[in-house]
């Protein structure tokens, strides 16, 4: 797999792999570096940057997924989270309980401080409990 990071990386680094991405690109391709434990700074910092720019457009799943890669990459830029927080916010109520869930554990792992976004989680939390799984439950706490 080595001998691929530089041809992806490159490819991925390219200006015009990245003025028309979308949200979805966006999540993919920070779910897939965090679920293959691989942290490129350079890939990073420009598929942030994009998103950052387009949060607006994220699905809440996206969001959720995006949150999770952040953590798991130990992706702490402070303005970046909180643009991302704010976008959630007017989203939240079409969280599912797992993304609820995940986003709450990506914060707190983060150590990301944001009492706004924690108080929506729990009050979207507490309206659908019946519905978490023990799992989901496990990551509120």
């Amino acid at each position: 797999m080595d001998f691929i990071k530089p041809r992806f990386r490159d490819t991925v680094l390219a200006k015009q792999a990245w003025e028309d991405s979308g949200p979805q690109d966006c999540s993919n391709l920070l779910w897939a570096f965090a679920t293959a434990v691989w942290k490129d700074d350079r890939i990073l910092q420009k598929v942030c940057r994009r998103g950052g720019a387009i949060v607006a457009d994220f699905e809440p799943q996206a969001l959720a997924n995006t949150a999770w890669a952040f953590a798991v990459l130990s992706q702490r830029d402070v303005p970046l989270l909180q643009v991302f927080a704010q976008a959630m916010h007017g989203k939240m109520i079409r969280f599912t309980p797992q993304a609820l869930a995940n986003t709450a554990w990506s914060w707190a792992t983060m150590e990301a401080r944001d009492k706004r976004l924690f108080d929506a989680i729990a009050l979207h939390a507490v309206a659908r409990m019946p519905q978490f799984t023990p799992r989901d439950q496990a990551h509120l706490i």
